[in-house]
């Protein structure tokens, strides 16, 4: 089961703590997803740091199964509050299902674009993974480091991985210190 799915559309989630107790320690056994996401145009996170989602201990952090316009900002996924120890989920961010124009990070749009990006780090597995999706977005996320960018805080695998992806744009990211590589 997931721990919560977000259907429909234009809902927002945000300021939560999914998968983890209170203090961001690891809680109980591991959900399917922590946040499933299969309607259109949801928002999950935000643009200010009250906006934060922390997100661990699942098999998918955010799991984008369908849907179109669905974004994906401002969150730590697979690290704790702090932004520098690990809460793994096995893949930080999977979009899939034929989802459609997905952003994860920031729209650059000039709003907030600096807070916008998520921390994709500590994960066993991929950080962010698009499969079978298009016209994603990737854009201004940290995957294999601490949030401060200043350790690393592998992902297992690579820090962000493609596959069967149309039309998508991987730009502005910081992606070092993930066990398999950067980008796949």
């Amino acid at each position: 089961a997931n721990i919560l799915d977000v259907g429909g559309s234009s809902n927002i989630l945000s300021g939560n703590i999914l998968g983890l107790d209170s203090l961001g320690a690891v809680w109980g056994s591991s959900a399917v997803g922590a946040v499933r996401v299969y309607g259109s145009n949801n928002l999950i996170g935000g643009g200010a740091p009250a906006d934060r989602n922390i997100i661990g201990n699942s098999q998918q952090g955010v799991y984008v199964s369908g849907g179109t316009g669905n974004r994906i900002s401002g969150n730590f996924v697979g690290v704790g509050f702090t932004g520098s120890v690990s809460r793994a989920n096995s893949t930080g961010v999977l979009v899939t299902g034929g989802a459609v124009q997905t952003v994860i990070g920031t729209n650059s749009d000039g709003i907030a674009d600096g807070q916008e990006g998520n921390i994709v780090s500590g994960n066993s597995g991929m950080g962010i993974y698009v499969a079978g999706a298009s016209g994603t977005l990737v854009s201004g996320n940290i995957a294999g480091l601490s949030s401060a960018g200043n350790q690393a805080v592998a992902n297992g695998f690579w820090g962000i991985g493609l596959n069967n992806a149309k039309d998508s744009e991987i730009k502005f990211n910081i992606v070092s210190g993930n066990n398999q590589g950067g980008v796949f």
